[in-house]
């Protein structure tokens, strides 16, 4: 199970970075200071492609990325369902992984639905999203922080 948001893995090999800064950056965030649908605005005159909505692993030279599309289909404009970890996608070789891109069709993420809402989710999303997400990059006291999540107050 994954336990750390994937910024917090970067580590820099540089001696001075601004990494931290960035960090930094990204923690101070509000939902009204994000875009939350960043491919939609322009839909209009440069319509989806296909291929932006590929599944699966993709290399150039040796390095090698997951691309998990069903993981953020809120930003192109979709329901969200809950997604599975992505450590349930076994490492493939480097001709598998080829194959796969020369024939990205057959892997692309169908099924989609729009979003009838620009904040709409699917059943359970956001009790997903509160027990396994960390909105925070850098490890701080929780309590000096402003809750990104509304939670419900008990009465």
């Amino acid at each position: 199970m994954e336990t750390k948001p994937h910024a917090g893995h970067y580590v820099t090999r540089r001696a001075t970075s601004a990494i931290t800064d960035v960090r930094v950056q990204l923690d101070g965030l509000t939902y009204d200071g994000m875009i939350w649908n960043p491919y939609v605005a322009h839909r209009a005159g440069r319509p989806l492609v296909v291929s932006a909505m590929f599944s699966g692993f993709l290399r150039l030279g040796i390095l090698i990325h997951r691309h998990l599309s069903e993981r953020v289909l809120l930003q192109f404009g979709f329901m969200q369902p809950i997604p599975r970890p992505s450590s349930t996608f076994p490492m493939l070789d480097f001709v598998t992984i080829d194959d796969q891109w020369r024939n990205h069709e057959q892997f692309v993420v169908v099924q989609v639905v729009p979003l009838p809402t620009p904040f709409s989710c699917s059943d359970g999303y956001l009790q997903w999203f509160r027990r396994f997400s960390d909105p925070y990059i850098l490890h701080g006291v929780k309590v000096d922080r402003p809750s990104l999540v509304i939670m419900p107050q008990r009465r």
